[in-house]
């Protein structure tokens, strides 16, 4: 499976300096980990190119999981679930027969 967004593109949505590399392994890491999520999520084939709305919500993903990386202090999801801002951006790409 393809990475919804870049380490470019993370990085510079999340304002990581892009001449820093100290965490591109783990933001490698998360960009695939939120990848996987949202498409397990949406439940059906990402178009290529990426939309934009699916790209944000990886970038915000990572973000969130980059910020957050031992608990959710925020409660801003529940067990199974993605953020809210997440979900806003892909819910109308979902399956609903295959949700």
């Amino acid at each position: 499976m393809a990475d919804l967004a870049t380490l470019a593109q993370v990085k510079q949505g999340l304002r990581i300096d892009v001449t820093n590399t100290d965490d591109d392994a783990l933001l490698n890491l998360l960009i695939k980990a939120a990848s996987e999520r949202i498409v397990g999520y949406i439940k059906t084939e990402i178009p290529d190119p990426v939309p934009n709305a699916v790209a944000v919500a990886t970038i915000i993903l990572v973000g969130y999981l980059y910020q957050n990386t031992e608990s959710d202090p925020d409660k801003a999801f529940d067990l199974g679930t993605l953020p809210y801002p997440v979900t806003s951006l892909i819910y109308h790409l979902r399956d609903p027969a295959l949700a």
